[in-house]
């Protein structure tokens, strides 16, 4: 296999790529020891491990500490001149790639996990064990294959692709952005019909629990499009980017560099939402501060 120097932002300004990649580097870092500290209080928790969807949360958890560690790795490539290096931008695209695509899905299959609990929530199967973990090694294994053009393709980490290869553009901007935002607002959109259909019947029943009700649809709703928000805000751009402005027609710098900085940043975001949408681990630590306090 052809090795290429390898450039994530396709751009002959070295400058701006690193200033990007210096701002990201603590921010990964942030992420890093947020999953980490997460993870540790679920697994030092009985209580908390006895949650069925908490594994679902630390699968996402997993996904960006994974995605953060490599972006880590590769910023460190780029920084000590990897063309001088022989490491193949066919390879590095897809180690990349695979871990974006395993926080996408990894979101798709939590979604979907909540959606059939809700929708179904007399069917124990959709709470075992077997289920959540078989949806977890399903998330891997889509997210490895749908990453695997990129090992016989030339992708975003290639100089050489010069904004020729449109099938990969596309490609990308589907599997991993496109694909995954609409199965995550689909199943949203369906949980949150039959909670509102739900919350009519209990209200017609008990015109006294309104204000309780209203409040879970409030709930739903905000973690619903801060989530939608998160994800299109922090990923979007990126990828229209490197479909619409490489080679001759390119951003200004400072563009640039905001554009490969927001997927860390909403990365970031996303994981204290995670952290601050579970109550049960919010409560923990907020008496945890207040004793040593």
């Amino acid at each position: 296999m052809e090795n290429y120097s390898i450039s994530m932002n396709n751009k002959t300004d070295g400058s701006q790529s690193d200033t990007a990649d210096y701002i990201q580097m603590p921010i990964f870092g942030l992420i890093i020891l947020l999953t980490n500290f997460y993870t540790i209080i679920i697994l030092s928790q009985k209580t908390f491990r006895n949650k069925k969807f908490n594994w679902l949360t630390m699968n996402i958890c997993f996904a960006s500490f994974t995605f953060s560690v490599i972006e880590i790795f590769s910023i460190v490539i780029r920084l000590i001149d990897v063309s001088k290096t022989m490491v193949s931008c066919r390879v590095l695209g897809f180690i990349i790639d695979q871990p974006v695509c395993y926080i996408m899905y990894s979101h798709c299959v939590t979604s979907f996990c909540r959606f059939l609990s809700i929708r179904y929530p007399r069917k124990l199967f959709f709470r075992s064990n077997y289920w959540l973990v078989g949806n977890i090694i399903f998330s891997i294994i889509l997210s490895t294959i749908l990453a695997l053009p990129f090992l016989f393709t030339d992708g975003f980490a290639c100089t050489s692709m010069n904004g020729n290869n449109s099938f990969m553009k596309f490609y990308s901007l589907l599997s991993t952005m496109f694909l995954p935002i609409l199965i995550i607002i689909l199943c949203n959109i369906v949980i949150l019909c039959f909670v509102r259909k739900s919350t009519r019947r209990i209200q017609d029943l008990n015109q006294n629990a309104p204000h309780r009700l209203n409040k879970r649809d409030m709930y739903l709703y905000k973690i619903f499009m801060l989530t939608f928000f998160i994800f299109t805000l922090g990923w979007l751009p990126i990828f229209i980017e490197q479909m619409f402005f490489n080679g001759q027609s390119q951003l200004p710098t400072i563009s640039t560099n905001v554009i490969q900085v927001l997927p860390a940043v909403s990365l970031l975001a996303d994981t204290i939402l995670i952290i601050y949408s579970d109550s049960s681990t919010r409560n923990l630590i907020v008496r945890t501060c207040q004793c040593r306090s």
